[in-house]
C-alpha cells in the first residue's frame, strides 16, 4: 500500500517537473539541419519560416453539453480549493501555478531558488513575483508537495488521483472516440493537464500521426515538439500564457531570454525556423484532431 501512494506521488511530481521544464532533447547524429535541437540568437533568426501567430485573447470555446463551472472563490466550491472544483485538477493546477514561489521558499537552497544565482534579467522579472509570493505564503502551502504527500492518506482524494493516471495497454476504437471527446472539452492549463494523463493515449494515437506528418524519425524530438504545440493549443484556449504567467516565469528561470515575453513570442525568438515551422504544423494538426477549431 505505501508503495502505490509513493508511486503516484512519484507521479505527480514528474508531472509538475513537465510543465516547468523547456529542455530539449539531446542532439543525435542522425538528425537532419531541419530539426537541429539548438537555440540561436534572436538576431540570427531568419525570414524563410512563418513566425507563430502572435498571443491572442483566448478563443471562446463551445459550452454546449459541458457542465458549467462555479467561479474561482465560489461557496459551491470544496473549503481549500481555488482553481478548479475537482480537488485532484485543483491540486495539480495550484502546484503549477505556485511551483515557483515553493522552490523560492523552500528552506532546502540546494533544491531552491538562490537570487544570488540569477542574472541581473532574471531578477528584474522574477523579484516582484517573489515578494507576491511572500505575500501569499498560506495560500501557497496549500499547494505544496507536502500538502498533496497529506491529502494522499485521504482514501477519496488518493482514488481520484489514482484513476487519473489509469491508462490501457491499448485503446479500442470506441476508448479512442471517447477521449478525443474528452479532451475536446477541456479549456486552459485544465487541457494540458489531462493530455498529459493521457499519456500513453498520446503515445498510441498522436506521437503517430504527428511523425507521419512531420516525416521525422527522432523520438524525443517528435515528443519535445508535440509538448511545445500543446502549450500553443493551450494558450489559445484560455491558459494564461503571458509574460507574467507561472509558464513563462518559470521559463526565464531556466532560460533569461525568456523573461518578459509570453509564449508565442518565446517560440519566435528561442527556436531556429525549422523547429518553429514542426511546432506550428503539430500545433494544426493536435487541433484538428481533436477539433480545435
Amino acid at each position: 500500500m505505501k508503495y502505490g501512494i509513493l508511486l503516484t506521488v512519484i507521479l505527480a511530481i514528474a508531472l509538475i517537473w513537465y510543465f516547468t521544464q523547456d529542455q530539449l532533447p539531446e542532439q543525435t547524429n542522425d538528425q537532419t539541419q531541419a530539426t537541429t535541437p539548438e537555440k540561436v540568437d534572436p538576431s540570427l533568426w531568419k525570414n524563410d519560416s512563418a513566425p507563430i501567430e502572435p498571443l491572442k485573447e483566448p478563443v471562446e470555446t463551445p459550452t454546449t453539453n459541458q457542465t458549467q463551472m462555479p467561479e474561482a472563490g465560489s461557496e459551491y466550491w470544496p473549503e481549500g480549493q481555488t482553481f478548479h472544483q475537482d480537488p485532484v485538477i485543483d491540486a495539480f493546477m495550484g502546484m503549477i501555478e505556485y511551483s515557483l514561489c515553493n522552490e523560492y521558499m523552500s528552506p532546502d537552497k540546494n533544491n531552491g531558488i538562490n537570487v544570488s544565482d540569477l542574472s541581473e534579467q532574471q531578477k528584474d522579472h522574477l523579484m516582484s513575483h517573489f515578494k507576491q509570493c511572500e505575500a501569499q505564503q498560506e495560500q501557497i502551502k496549500n499547494y505544496s508537495k507536502q500538502k498533496l504527500l497529506a491529502k494522499m492518506s485521504e482514501p477519496e482524494f488518493r482514488k481520484r488521483f489514482e484513476a487519473f493516471f489509469s491508462g490501457a495497454e491499448t485503446y479500442t476504437p470506441e476508448q479512442v472516440v471517447n477521449i478525443y471527446s474528452e479532451i475536446n472539452k477541456k479549456t486552459g492549463m485544465e487541457l494540458l493537464i489531462t493530455a498529459n494523463m493521457y499519456k500513453r493515449f498520446f503515445q498510441q494515437e498522436i506521437t503517430p500521426k504527428v511523425k507521419a506528418q512531420l516525416q521525422a524519425h527522432d523520438q524525443a524530438m517528435v515528443e519535445y515538439v508535440i509538448k511545445q504545440s500543446s502549450f500553443l493549443v493551450a494558450c489559445e484556449r484560455g491558459a494564461d500564457c503571458s509574460a507574467d504567467s507561472a509558464l513563462m516565469n518559470n521559463m526565464c528561470l531556466e532560460y533569461e531570454q525568456g523573461c518578459g515575453l509570453d509564449f508565442n513570442t518565446f517560440v519566435n525568438t528561442h527556436y531556429i525556423p525549422g523547429i518553429r515551422n514542426e511546432i506550428q504544423i503539430t500545433k494544426n494538426l493536435l487541433k484538428n484532431l481533436f477539433n480545435f477549431n
